[in-house]
């Protein structure tokens, strides 16, 4: 049994890590970078360290300072949250080599799923429809993004072969901050509606559970900011095949963790499989709140090789919706008045006092509703965002507000914003 765990990562997703641990009577050790110094996350955390400075690649993406801070904490393994190292083969082996557990799926796993090319090729092979290739000198638009990693990062739609050098430099700047890898893949634009996610947990012995559909589709520059699940609209017909799909690829993968297979949805309802998130999503709030699983819990105990003891397909028992709070300037928070009540919840890791940093993502927290009925689940979201406040830095609540107040959100037929 695991008795200590060192968090990899920061922000909301390092607090939300350390309240599992804390139920799970797990102590916890806060990897930080010099500024992350008053993050809420190194305050809750049964101990702390500094793994290094500001820039990402003399910290969380550290491989050594990591280890080394986790083997000097007597910690028994490693949790990578998401983004930065969670789905690095290399990181997970050295994890492994090192004599410590690796909070996510194996190093052979992820050598596969962390490679989109690979991942595409074996959907392929499976009968999956998949996203087509390009290359630089087919008919644009194309779209390149990069080959591994994700969360929207090095997107770029090249719309004629004049702006191709200037787009591959910059998505290869981007994910190479962001993964520590430089490589990119080329696909062709294909008429989307509909981003969905399905959510699974699958244990080293081949059974795996699967969650209700979410849809993800409203997103500014390629990245989530509103979520919900079930996924409204999406035919059973539809989802059946889509859940099939995602059984067939995680089974031949092997899978032993937690994970996300997710699809692009066309008008017609055909789809095609974008990839795997081989690790937690940020939207993994929603999919807890309606089935009432802790999916951190269920890394953990998947990841001592315990065995998958829910059933093979759960349903909502509710319906959710999660909105991205995002910070649009730079100040510290000097007003925050954050949203309660029966069903709302927000997961963040500032406070009064805090100042936003330039080093990372710009998202302050996430806001998360749930009823048993859609409709009201979006009247608690308005109310939720009418009563965030906060000063010193501006925020994107109100852009929230206007998309979840609008008729084609309320809905449910809306498609994905760009």
């Amino acid at each position: 049994m695991i008795q200590k765990i060192l968090i990899a990562n920061r922000g909301e997703i390092a607090v939300r890590i350390i309240h599992s641990c804390k139920i799970m009577g797990i102590k916890t050790v806060a990897a930080y970078s010099k500024c992350d110094k008053d993050s809420f996350a190194v305050f809750l955390a049964d101990e702390s360290v500094c793994i290094g400075d500001n820039n990402p690649s003399e910290s969380y993406l550290n491989t050594s300072a990591i280890i080394t801070a986790a083997k000097q904490k007597n910690c028994d393994a490693i949790h990578p949250g998401y983004g930065f190292l969670s789905e690095d083969p290399e990181f997970a082996q050295q994890v492994t080599e090192a004599g410590l557990v690796f909070i996510g799926p194996s190093p052979e796993v992820l050598s596969k799923t962390f490679d989109k090319v690979t991942m595409k090729s074996i959907a392929k092979r499976l009968r999956c429809p998949i996203i087509p290739d390009a290359t630089k000198t087919d008919k644009y638009p194309i779209m390149i993004k990069a080959s591994h990693g994700g969360g929207g990062m090095g997107i770029k739609i090249v719309n004629n072969k004049n702006d191709y050098e200037k787009c591959l430099k910059s998505a290869q700047s981007e994910v190479q901050s962001g993964f520590s890898n430089a490589e990119i893949m080329h696909e062709k634009i294909i008429d989307v509606y509909k981003h969905i996610d399905i959510q699974f947990v699958a244990d080293k012995y081949g059974k795996i559970t699967l969650f209700p559909a979410r849809d993800c589709s409203i997103q500014q520059n390629f990245q989530k900011i509103i979520e919900e699940t079930p996924a409204p609209n999406l035919l059973k017909s539809t989802l059946a095949k889509m859940e099939q799909d995602a059984l067939n690829i995680i089974s031949k993968v092997k899978y032993d963790n937690v994970g996300t297979v997710e699809f692009l949805l066309k008008k017609d309802m055909d789809y095609c499989f974008l990839e795997i998130n081989s690790r937690l999503q940020v939207e993994h709030t929603i999919t807890e709140e309606v089935t009432g699983i802790d999916l951190v819990e269920q890394q953990i105990r998947m990841a001592t090789g315990e065995h998958n003891k829910l059933p093979e397909k759960i349903s909502a028992k509710k319906h959710a919706i999660e909105c991205r709070l995002r910070a649009t300037s730079l100040g510290e928070i000097n007003v925050f008045n954050i949203p309660a009540g029966k069903d709302i919840r927000f997961d963040t890791f500032i406070y009064q006092g805090y100042e936003m940093k330039p080093y990372y993502d710009a998202l302050i927290g996430k806001i998360i509703v749930s009823d048993k009925r859609r409709e009201n689940a979006i009247k608690k979201m308005e109310m939720a965002l009418d009563e965030t406040i906060i000063r010193g830095a501006k925020t994107n609540v109100d852009e929230l507000f206007g998309i979840v107040s609008s008729p084609n959100f309320k809905s449910g037929k809306y498609s994905i914003f760009r």
